[in-house]
């Protein structure tokens, strides 16, 4: 089998140790919105590399990481090796997560928001950043070639909203930031990614128009 795109040594000469369209921006951008008090018990589900684990813990959070596979990128980050469908924490013992480009990664993304719904304290958010394939677009007639990623997993907004309602999370704020991915499609091609690469990202052969994805932040609260 194919290498997952984030596994890639042609992507991550582009994206560095942060897999996601945006990079950073995007989690500053969701953090500002969740406005999490000083101190906070946070959580970084699919912690990767490490980096948006870094920036909490700079940022002065009470955070700590979680991932089925420790990347040696991660170094000596506080981290637990576990399943986002079987999260080892007390339930409602946290402020916040956040989970960027993970969820449609996941084998059973209701179960994992299941997981982080009953892990965090009643009024505690998760910040939540993906690829989405938009409503009115025709699903994929086969899984998208170049090995594992996110796109396997897309869903339409619609489709994740009625599974945040049955997680049991109220939708506060969604952001369209789908030129954060035509960005990174770009500086992958600009870069000398290879086509598996793109097509990996994109989902077809032009990697500077993802037509059929999108990429989208949503910020959501335990009732």
């Amino acid at each position: 089998m194919d290498a997952p795109l984030y596994a890639r040594a042609d992507f991550r000469r582009v994206a560095g140790d942060v897999w996601r369209p945006g990079g950073l921006s995007v989690t500053r951008r969701g953090l500002a919105l969740c406005a999490f008090p000083p101190g906070a018990r946070l959580l970084d589900l699919g912690c990767g590399a490490g980096a948006t684990l870094r920036l909490l813990l700079a940022l002065g959070y009470r955070a700590a990481g979680i991932d089925l596979h420790i990347d040696e990128a991660a170094g000596s980050l506080p981290l637990l090796r576990a399943s986002a469908a079987a999260l080892p924490l007390q339930s409602g013992g946290l402020d916040g997560l956040t989970c960027e480009c993970v969820l449609s990664l996941l084998p059973d993304a209701g179960a994992a928001l299941r997981e982080m719904a009953r892990v965090l304290r009643p009024g505690g958010r998760l910040l939540l950043s993906d690829l989405y394939l938009p409503d009115d677009a025709a699903p994929p007639a086969s899984p998208p070639a170049g090995g594992p990623s996110c796109l396997r997993g897309a869903r339409t907004p619609a489709e994740m909203r009625q599974e945040f309602r049955l997680a049991g999370l109220r939708l506060l704020r969604d952001e369209d930031h789908s030129a954060r991915l035509r960005t990174l499609a770009a500086e992958l091609v600009w870069n000398g990614g290879t086509r598996a690469a793109l097509t990996a990202l994109t989902g077809g052969n032009c990697s500077c128009a993802p037509r059929r994805y999108g990429y989208g932040l949503w910020i959501l609260e335990r009732d």
